[in-house]
C-alpha cells in the first residue's frame, strides 16, 4: 500500500470509529475503534473493541489485527449511537 494511501486509509479509521459484519447463524460482529498506529516494523495495526452478538451468544474481548486484515473483514461502516 503506497503512503498516500496508507495516510488515507488512516483518516477513515479514526478512533471510536464501528464497523460490522454480519456471520452465518444470525451472528453480527461489530468492531469499535480504540486506536490505529504502526508497530516498530511500520507495519500499522488496529486496535478495536469486538462485540459479537446472536439469538443465543454475546460478548465482547478487545482485539488487534493488521489494517489490512482489518478492513477486509470489516467493511461496513456504522453509526454508533449517542
Amino acid at each position: 500500500m503506497s503512503s498516500k494511501n496508507q495516510r488515507t486509509s488512516l483518516e477513515k479509521m479514526d478512533q471510536g470509529a464501528s464497523f460490522r459484519r454480519f456471520r452465518p447463524f444470525d451472528m453480527v460482529e461489530t468492531a469499535s475503534v480504540i486506536s490505529v498506529g504502526a508497530d516498530s516494523l511500520g507495519v500499522t495495526h488496529v486496535r478495536f473493541n469486538l462485540k459479537i452478538c446472536g439469538p443465543v451468544v454475546m460478548f465482547e474481548e478487545q482485539r488487534t489485527l493488521s489494517l489490512e486484515s482489518f478492513r477486509s473483514l470489516y467493511r461496513e461502516r456504522v453509526a454508533v449511537a449517542v
